[in-house]
């Protein structure tokens, strides 16, 4: 194959490293929020432009899809067009000036909230834009964007900075505990109506502890209700609707008008980290707004 007469477009060269490295139609379709069935026309397309033949063949036993030698012959250049793109909106992102800082409802409103005043007066050159998301996914982060999250991924371009470590109380509205009095244990909790806070599928994060989780859930008669919203859970406490795990410091620095129930209550440390593109992590923006 001659590589001087290669024609392709960026998002061929994508695609046809997600299939060389994949070697799914549907792992490809995901990975590029594309349908299967575009992976494949793709893919066929491109054969037709290079005039070659058969880039991948399929693996009867498996299913699976592997490079044939022509598909080895052009790997190294399409992913010299994939690094030379990525370079390239780098440093076009970086050019304009601007950052995303993206997180969740409790942390932009009641720990970043009250210094994004004095942050925006004192960097009036850069474009400071804000994002709320209840699940803040590393993986989809833009390279200008700086996210605190619950979670770390294992990436070699992000940087992960410890922020904070949330221990989870419970609480209640006055009038809750005016009407259904206080729990003083697991068992009391079975009798009360509980505002899960659903986060990131993962149990710990439903009602501030891991333990009280799977001693509860086992209950048939549990009263409680999912809640994919920090804002929301809030909401519904103040008003009596149940009671909900937080961190102490949320709840003073919020004023909610909630008390702390079963004081005895050891809830998990939900830890929060500030996740950030390497390369932007060497910019005097990024270094500021971190800061």
């Amino acid at each position: 194959m001659d590589i001087n007469k290669l024609n392709f477009s960026i998002f061929e060269a994508r695609l046809f490293c997600a299939m060389y490295k994949l070697g799914s139609t549907n792992e490809v379709a995901k990975a590029l929020e594309i349908t299967p069935s575009l992976v494949s026309i793709g893919i066929n397309r491109l054969e037709k432009k290079l005039e070659t033949d058969k880039l991948f063949r399929k693996l009867p036993k498996t299913g699976k899809y592997v490079p044939t030698q022509s598909a080895e012959e052009i790997i190294h250049p399409m992913r010299y067009v994939i690094q030379f793109a990525e370079q390239t909106i780098a440093k076009k992102s970086r050019s304009q000036k601007s950052v995303t800082v993206t997180s969740n409802h409790t942390i932009l409103h009641y720990y970043l909230g009250p210094y994004i005043k004095d942050v925006l007066e004192e960097n009036p050159d850069y474009q400071i834009n804000f994002r709320q998301l209840d699940k803040v996914d590393p993986k989809n982060l833009e390279i200008n964007e700086i996210g605190l999250t619950f979670q770390i991924e294992n990436t070699s371009n992000k940087k992960f900075l410890p922020y904070h470590s949330f221990k989870q109380k419970l609480w209640a509205s006055p009038e809750y505990i005016k009407k259904n009095g206080f729990p003083e244990n697991i068992e009391d909790l079975k009798n009360h109506i509980l505002l899960m806070r659903k986060h990131l599928d993962q149990p710990k994060y439903f009602f501030g502890s891991n333990f009280i989780r799977s001693q509860l859930s086992e209950d048939e008669k549990l009263r409680y209700y999912n809640i994919l919203s920090t804002s929301l859970i809030d909401d519904l406490c103040q008003s009596g609707c149940g009671i909900m795990a937080g961190a102490e410091e949320t709840v003073k620095l919020a004023n909610f008008k909630v008390e702390n129930v079963f004081p005895d209550f050891k809830g998990d440390e939900v830890d929060v980290y500030i996740c950030i593109d390497k390369e932007f992590l060497d910019t005097d923006l990024c270094r500021k707004i971190v800061n």
